[in-house]
């Protein structure tokens, strides 16, 4: 039986050297014609992606495209497989798990539906909250009795929000929190190598079938999510094609960072990706690029939630 090692290449047998760092992951349990993400080139940060620094939720549109979520940050070694339609589960800290439910709360606008179900398991029995016709604000009361009071969706979210923090020293409570913001089956548990304590979320990605539609690579915001993984990898593989429409900018202490897509010759990014082909007599894009595409693109949609928020027809 084979395996996929730590570098995200397949070992054949335990005496392969990179057994000790593999992921133990059998290649029949992954999607075959998925391509294999490299462990080294996950990225572990970027504006979207797991931080412990906070970001202001403006950040988080970039001329109104949604940037991709925190999901696609996280190392495949905390994950069920390292196919990115594989992936069955993903193992969130405590801390990361609260940082998730924040990035989602900011993320995808008013979720008015998901507050209103909210509202009662973070505040308790007793609390009601209703939409209000606008869908922007919401009726809420905390007791039986009282009166209804109205609250924007923002300032909704960030009171839950900080309830929930409040709570989240208990990792019974945290995986409730994440079952009802994400939508699938999260259970409190340990990572499999630290015995970290936190929370297993799956990501509801069977099922998964892309309809080379394109709307990913025409709708979401990935110029600032290149890693220097992928500009390695570009380097290494003499792919000056790409690496003329890479920027280099000044990161995080001195920490260059890279952008992707730049119109060659300037700063400006350009508003579609230059390697998304279309076909010829019907509506399908590809990705001429699709061996060596950036890891963001690798990765998405990573979680059905994302899938179904940012439109994604690969469940329909």
């Amino acid at each position: 039986m084979s395996y996929i090692a730590s570098d995200g290449e397949i070992c054949q047998q335990q005496g392969d050297p990179r057994w000790a760092d593999s992921l133990h992951v059998p290649v029949e349990y992954c999607n075959v014609k998925s391509v294999f993400a490299p462990v080294s080139n996950i990225r572990t940060r970027r504006h979207d992606g797991y931080s412990t620094t906070s970001h202001d939720s403006s950040d988080l549109i970039f001329r109104n495209r949604l940037k991709p979520t925190f999901f696609h940050s996280l190392k495949p070694q905390r994950c069920f497989g390292v196919c990115m339609h594989a992936q069955k589960a993903i193992f969130l800290t405590q801390e990361e798990a609260v940082d998730a439910i924040r990035r989602d709360l900011q993320h995808y606008g008013a979720q008015t539906d998901l507050l209103c179900e909210l509202f009662p398991i973070v505040m308790g029995a007793g609390a009601l909250a209703l939409p209000d016709e606008d869908r922007q604000s919401v009726w809420i009361k905390q007791k039986s009795r009282g009166p209804m009071r109205s609250i924007r969706c923002s300032d909704l979210a960030e009171t839950l929000f900080t309830h929930m923090t409040r709570q989240a020293a208990s990792t019974e409570r945290l995986a409730e929190f994440c079952r009802g913001i994400f939508k699938e089956t999260a259970t409190p548990g340990r990572d499999r190598h630290s015995r970290q304590a936190g929370v297993w979320v799956e990501t509801g990605m069977d099922g998964y079938n892309c309809r080379q539609c394109g709307r990913c690579c025409l709708t979401l915001d990935y110029h600032a999510e290149c890693t220097a993984a992928d500009y390695r990898r570009w380097q290494a593989a003499s792919r000056d094609d790409i690496l003329r429409w890479v920027r280099l900018v000044p990161g995080k202490n001195g920490v260059p960072a890279y952008r992707i897509w730049v119109a060659p010759g300037t700063d400006e990014p350009v508003s579609t990706c230059p390697f998304l082909t279309k076909q010829t007599g019907n509506e399908k894009r590809t990705c001429a690029i699709h061996a060596v595409k950036p890891e963001i693109c690798r990765q998405y949609p990573f979680t059905r939630k994302h899938a179904r928020m940012t439109g994604c027809p690969a469940f329909d």
